[in-house]
């Protein structure tokens, strides 16, 4: 009778998880894997810490510190607190970061995907290029003549990706203004027949 109940309160307040192409799923992958959770499992805040961890499908390493001893000392030799939850987050350089507040660790868990996932898709506009180039949707003369529409799009797409906050939208925007002339300069390298071809195109009688 117990584990029905507890199988029905796992189904009533475990979240679902957001689904992901695999290139994202795997950008989400890296930015976490220097993420760790101390917690307690019968603790709220933590819960809430949880629930928004598999609502994001993030493959954050769970460290319970009420039931492991080991855990709790862990966290106390690498600079924590005994307060949970307790986000560990390992810069790589032997920079140990520790955030205690469930809500500004929900708050950064949704910052860093929401940053990675923005760079991911940057990463993306000059195959986006190339592709509109190859299949004739345009040229490198009509996108070059479009760059100012472009830079404003681009900061646009910061504004809207990023927390709203000036140096996060133009950390986004200027590599995406920097990839869309990547992109143009590899249609130019990769596609010279499109190039050839929008040269010699003769251009169409005017109606008098």
């Amino acid at each position: 009778m117990s584990d029905r109940i507890r199988r029905w309160f796992k189904t009533m307040f475990s979240a679902t998880p957001i689904e992901r192409s695999a290139d994202a799923q795997a950008a989400v992958d890296r930015a976490c894997r220097d993420l760790a959770l101390y917690h307690f499992m019968s603790c709220p805040f933590c819960h809430r810490v949880r629930h928004q961890i598999q609502r994001l499908a993030l493959p954050i390493e769970l460290r319970d510190t009420q039931r492991d001893p080991e855990r709790r000392q862990e966290l106390m030799a690498g600079g924590g607190r005994t307060m949970v939850p307790c986000l560990r987050i390992d810069h790589g350089n032997g920079e140990v970061e520790w955030m205690y507040e469930s809500a500004d660790i929900n708050r950064y868990l949704d910052f860093v995907i929401a940053l990675f996932l923005a760079f991911g898709l940057a990463f993306e506009v000059p195959i986006a290029t190339i592709i509109l180039v190859a299949t004739g949707i345009t040229n490198t003369a009509q996108l070059a003549s479009a760059r100012a529409y472009v830079v404003v799009g681009a900061f646009a797409i910061g504004m809207l990706l990023t927390p709203p906050d000036v140096i996060s939208q133009t950390l986004l925007a200027i590599p995406m203004w920097i990839l869309f002339e990547v992109g143009i300069i590899m249609c130019r390298f990769l596609l010279p027949e499109k190039e050839a071809a929008e040269e010699t195109k003769p251009e169409e009688p005017q109606a008098s």
